[in-house]
């Protein structure tokens, strides 16, 4: 009598652990997709942000836009007796 108590508490033990250890291991599962799905989110925002910054600076590149920004500081082009180099 005392082995099949014995046994029983044993299934007893095992099953508790058995579903807990199931219902752990689904909440990990559950916050890493959360993760993934926040990352992938962050990645998207910083990918359009990186589109974003290389227009701007492709157009900062542009003669229109240098020109307008060396009249801003006061530059202007060298007379015909200076040198200019290509």
């Amino acid at each position: 009598m005392l082995m099949w108590k014995s046994i029983g508490a044993m299934l007893l033990l095992t099953l508790i652990f058995g579903i807990s250890s199931t219902l752990w291991y689904g909440q990990q599962v559950k916050v890493s997709l959360d993760q993934v799905g926040r990352n992938n989110a962050i990645n998207k925002q910083l990918h359009n942000e990186n589109k974003n910054l290389l227009a701007q600076h492709d157009m900062m590149l542009t003669r229109n836009h240098m020109e307008q920004a060396t009249q801003k500081l006061g530059l202007r082009s060298p007379a015909k007796k200076q040198l200019r180099y290509p």
